[in-house]
């Protein structure tokens, strides 16, 4: 009997002390969230304070910046041409980076004038006569008849299987360049033997290739072998690229925009 008294009243003090720890670890919890909750509030405060000097700070040199085009618009008044109830007005434009270009360009235009079939047929009659030969003919099949599809599937392969796939779907004229290509090479690649054979073909095929600056030029019925292209970049005249060599008349945007 005394045992169990002595037991229910261990009971009891331990209880009593687990009590005891857990209010204190819940007051500890609680000024802990308290102080982490006082902490991040004055953290956020002074965010909000850093956003309220910014975008003061912006609306400021909005305003600077209205300031300075509502003056540049003062000193450039619009100018009233004609008379009557239609009016029209007249704004000053912006200058050029060169103030020179209006006068440069105005002579190149009166002086740089030449016939462009003229020179096209001049540098035709130094092309060679004969149409392409065999190895340039078998170089164009290679190029119609692999496309950009193929060429990723063998590249998927190792490069004797591209290889040995190519030289059994090429006839004799087109294994020829294969074995161009692969002598000398460690290792075989087809994509790169497609960009070999498009340079063979521009190199020394028969095409001939006008970049023009005139938009609606076409110079096809000069030559059959011609093909007319439009070339943004260029001011006045045109480009011939013609076995292998370019033949430059032009004269390009920022030869004279700088």
């Amino acid at each position: 009997m005394v045992m169990f008294i002595v037991v229910i009243a261990a009971l009891v003090v331990l209880n009593g002390f687990f009590v005891f720890i857990i209010r204190t670890l819940a007051a500890r919890v609680g000024k802990f969230a308290q102080n982490n909750m006082l902490r991040q509030s004055s953290v956020f405060d002074e965010l909000v304070m850093r956003k309220e000097d910014v975008y003061k700070n912006l609306e400021e040199r909005i305003e600077e910046a209205q300031a300075r085009l509502d003056a540049i618009g003062a000193e450039q008044p619009a100018v009233q041409v004609g008379s009557g109830s239609s009016r029209y007005y007249a704004v000053a434009t912006a200058d050029y980076k060169d103030p020179d270009f209006p006068v440069d360009y105005r002579e190149i235009r009166e002086h740089f004038v030449y016939d462009k079939r003229a020179k096209l047929e001049s540098i035709l009659e130094t092309l060679p006569a004969e149409r392409e030969g065999a190895e340039i003919q078998a170089a164009r099949r290679i190029l119609g008849s692999v496309d950009a599809e193929d060429a990723f599937q063998l590249a998927t392969l190792s490069g004797h299987e591209q290889f040995d796939i190519l030289k059994d779907a090429f006839d004799e004229d087109e294994q020829r360049l294969l074995y161009s290509y692969a002598r000398g090479r460690e290792v075989f690649e087809g994509f790169d033997f497609i960009s070999w054979v498009r340079r063979f073909v521009f190199e020394c095929g028969a095409d001939v290739v006008v970049r023009t600056a005139g938009a609606d030029d076409d110079f096809n019925a000069v030559d059959g072998r011609v093909s007319t292209e439009y070339d943004a970049a260029l001011c006045e005249g045109m480009y011939i690229m013609a076995n292998g060599k370019m033949y430059d008349y032009s004269i390009r945007n920022k030869e004279i925009n700088g």
